[in-house]
């Protein structure tokens, strides 16, 4: 599945979430595109990808170069575990995207850790 972050009228990323139905041993991804949105002609997205761990409840940035959106046009750069926790302002945005989409896109409730 897939959507956008946005705020206010901004986009601040696309995102993407892949997993296994019925499948808890496969942990799901999800990767976001930070960049403009709107003007084709600007290609500065970057992306970043994190997996959910269920039997943690937790979440962990990862490479994102061998994730699908990375081979996207619409990514100018797929960014390396590092390279997201050398970047606080990013990792920050990152982990308040995440946590907007995990708790309140309704898509991803089957995902969630039983409360």
């Amino acid at each position: 599945m897939w959507g956008y972050v946005h705020e206010g009228e901004r986009t601040v990323a696309a995102y993407f979430v892949h997993w296994t139905v019925g499948s808890p041993d496969h942990f799901p991804n999800i990767d976001f595109l930070f960049g403009s949105w709107g003007n084709d002609e600007v290609n500065d997205r970057v992306l970043t990808s994190w997996v959910y761990n269920p039997h943690e409840n937790s979440f962990m940035v990862i490479d994102s170069g061998a994730r699908p959106a990375a081979k996207s046009t619409l990514c100018s750069h797929a960014l390396r575990r590092e390279e997201v926790l050398a970047a606080p302002g990013l990792k920050g945005l990152a982990s308040r995207c995440l946590d907007a989409v995990w708790l309140q896109d309704e898509r991803v409730r089957e995902l969630r850790a039983p409360q």
